[in-house]
């Protein structure tokens, strides 16, 4: 198989929104290129590995395939900074690397509901509440006046947010896969918009969604409805509806009962002059911290040392 044939075929078994390559190539001016085993985006300098597997096995990717990638990585003189997305902390980052860790959560189908102990959630209304109609439509001027009014009204978005929002029309008007749900009031006028990718075989994508200010939640809970019933109707076996850790993002995890099924580690660090600064830096700082431990006063060293 080809490399052109593998990175053609990306999105069709996707398990995370990265493999969407129509879907970032939308959203911004990187090029995708198959890196041995591995999905690369290149944006300038920089180089954004997808170490997950191809054929929608979270398990199939591994260290020693992800060091084939980086190998010939390693071989291009026009790299300053690479980002590695992985369900692990690559092996072959420096010990100065920057390290997050988060988790795409699902929704699986057929969709069964796990109810929370107790009436707080009704109570203080986190229980779903769909009951307004939804219909899926065709990109047009009132969506873009949704995304006006959405990114106008809401908190200011950071860069990549807001680049997303720009964006959207032309993800969702140039690929059959995207699918727009939007959900009216009585005189039909349009209160919330929900995006969602259908691309992937086994997983639909929960990609973004935005309202006017002060939607009502039934909204927002309709457009999930909706999502939900499109995804059972296509077979799917989950909805995969992002990372976050959040207030926000765990409420809207709680109540759809959604659970943490695939590990995301971001591990970033820089090439060339800046990556020997970061070493240099690095060295003195772990020296510097040793230091200041053997200065320390024996209670304190006491302390430390018991765990209080």
């Amino acid at each position: 198989m080809s490399n052109e044939m593998t990175l053609g075929q990306a999105a069709s078994q996707a398990i995370m929104p990265e493999q969407l390559v129509h879907y970032v190539s939308s959203i911004s001016d990187s090029k995708a290129k198959m890196v041995g085993p591995c999905l690369v985006y290149f944006r300038e300098d920089v180089a954004i590995v997808v170490a997950y597997s191809l054929d929608g096995n979270p398990q199939a990717m591994t260290q020693a395939k992800l060091g084939k990638t980086m190998d010939e990585l390693a071989k291009r003189k026009d790299l300053e900074r690479v980002i590695v997305h992985a369900a692990f902390a690559p092996s072959m980052a420096p010990k100065w690397a920057k390290m997050g860790q988060e988790a795409f959560w699902q929704i699986g189908i057929p969709y069964r509901k796990k109810r929370k102990k107790g009436i707080m959630l009704e109570l203080f209304g986190k229980e779903p509440a769909p009951d307004m109609p939804v219909t899926k439509e065709t990109w047009g001027p009132e969506h873009d006046g949704l995304v006006e009014a959405f990114v106008g009204g809401s908190k200011p978005l950071n860069a990549s947010s807001l680049t997303t929002m720009q964006n959207l029309s032309k993800y969702v008007t140039a690929n059959q896969g995207a699918t727009l749900f939007c959900a009216r009031d009585k005189k039909g006028k349009l209160t919330a918009a929900l995006v969602a990718d259908f691309t992937s075989a086994h997983t639909a994508f929960y990609m973004i969604s935005f309202s006017i200010p002060n939607a009502p939640r039934e909204a927002e809970d309709s457009l999930m409805k909706a999502l939900i019933d499109e995804a059972t109707d296509q077979g799917k076996k989950r909805i995969n509806i992002g990372l976050g850790n959040g207030p926000k993002t765990k409420d809207h995890k709680d109540k759809w009962g959604a659970e943490p099924f695939l590990p995301f580690v971001e591990t970033v660090w820089e090439l060339g002059d800046s990556g020997k600064a970061q070493a240099l830096y690095y060295e003195r700082e772990m020296a510097r911290r040793e230091q200041a431990k053997k200065n320390e006063p024996p209670l304190k060293k006491l302390i430390r040392w018991i765990g209080l």
